[in-house]
């Protein structure tokens, strides 16, 4: 019977690998393509013949069903990382997507890409890494779509597209703290991916995602997170500019008065604070802190809430 139940969930576990691989996939194509309409470049992919029809489908695609069709894959990449109790994998799908589309230059684990960005787009820096993990992908089999893309960009804005890479990792992160079956707390790499993208280099839709990430796993636990997040801004005071970017997203974790550790956190943050306004003339930073203590106000002191009051009290 045993062998007969392990031979079933290894059934198993191959389909949902294989599901994974291909969501992987049709998202890679979908973020290839939303890249080429915001750097009105050529739409290239390099695929083997049994996805032709699939890449062919999403050129085609309007702005609009291409964003509903990224929302969908996300939703199901998420549910399927819950499904497999494996978030640690599929997190770092994410971390080889981000390094292969936009050029991390923090080195991960990553496999060699079946698609590559068009060689002429505007973004010679990005296409160029692009092009080099592609190098080694000369399959004769494998077959190329090239269709110049001048759309216009419609409902999407700015270029979201690495954006696009947070989000699905923040609704992983939520399915799974739902679920309650994966430690997301304990994941540093997750945390560390996310912090690198919380930096003022990056665009401020990516910030946010990040941020919102954040903030997810500090729900799970506030005190080891707002540990970990206080020791790498130790590390990372050269910029001012970085500095408040950090800022703006510790305010919104997950502070309260519901128990003592959440209160000794909370503190904390009260006590970092207090440090950070006495030691800087910076005005991006005075701002910063400054919407900080209004968000924490509005969040945690300020509320119609006379439990929380009365704990605030005993606490003063």
């Amino acid at each position: 019977v045993s062998t007969q139940s392990t031979g079933i969930f290894n059934s198993i576990d191959i389909t949902m690998n294989s599901q994974a691989n291909d969501l992987f996939l049709q998202f890679e194509l979908l973020l290839i393509k939303n890249k080429s309409i915001h750097e009105n470049s050529v739409f290239k992919t390099k695929v083997q013949p049994q996805f032709v029809p699939r890449a062919t489908s999403i050129d085609e695609m309007t702005t609009h069903e291409l964003k509903r069709s990224i929302r969908a894959v996300l939703g199901f990449i998420a549910s399927l990382s819950v499904a497999t109790n494996d978030l640690s994998n599929f997190a770092q799908k994410y971390f080889e997507l981000s390094s292969r589309l936009f050029g991390d230059k923090k080195k991960l684990k990553s496999t060699p890409s079946k698609i590559s960005l068009d060689s002429n787009s505007t973004n010679n820096t990005n296409n160029s890494n692009n092009n080099n993990v592609n190098q080694n992908n000369t399959n004769p089999n494998n077959s190329t779509i090239s269709n110049t893309t001048s759309k216009s960009i419609g409902i999407f804005g700015r270029d979201n597209s690495e954006a696009f890479i947070l989000k699905g990792l923040k609704l992983a992160l939520e399915a799974n703290l739902q679920k309650g079956t994966y430690q997301i707390s304990r994941d540093d790499t997750i945390k560390e991916f996310c912090f690198s993208k919380l930096k003022s280099s990056c665009p401020a839709n990516v910030r946010h995602e990040a941020g919102e990430c954040l903030v997810i796993i500090s729900k799970e636990n506030l005190d080891d997170t707002i540990a970990w997040f206080f020791r790498k801004m130790k590390l990372n005071r050269n910029s001012n500019s970085d500095t408040a970017c950090f800022q703006r997203a510790i305010k919104k974790f997950s502070f309260g008065l519901a128990n003592i550790s959440q209160i000794h956190s909370t503190l904390n943050y009260l006590n970092y604070l207090s440090q950070l306004a006495s030691g800087t003339s910076k005005g991006i930073i005075k701002r910063e802190i400054c919407d900080s203590i209004k968000h924490f106000i509005s969040t945690i002191i300020d509320s119609n809430d006379t439990d929380k009051q009365k704990k605030l009290q005993r606490i003063s």
